[in-house]
């Protein structure tokens, strides 16, 4: 698998959701989620135009214990 380019802000705030884990929150970042049409976040922000404001949100969400 080849390492996709991560904006700082997500790698900072999926290592935050992961509680300072930066090897946890890149392998979050690079795991398929059914809420992300099956891609890895790293994919979807890609992907999509305003996909890193998806992904910003969902770790929000996510944090907050918002479950969609």
């Amino acid at each position: 698998m080849g390492e996709r380019q991560i904006p700082d802000e997500i790698l900072l705030s999926a290592t935050d959701m992961m509680r300072g884990d930066e090897d946890a929150a890149l392998r979050w970042l690079h795991t398929p989620l059914e809420t992300l049409n099956n891609l890895s976040p790293s994919e979807y922000v890609e992907r999509y135009e305003g996909g890193a404001l998806e992904v910003l949100d969902l770790i929000g969400r996510i944090r907050n214990g918002v479950y969609s």
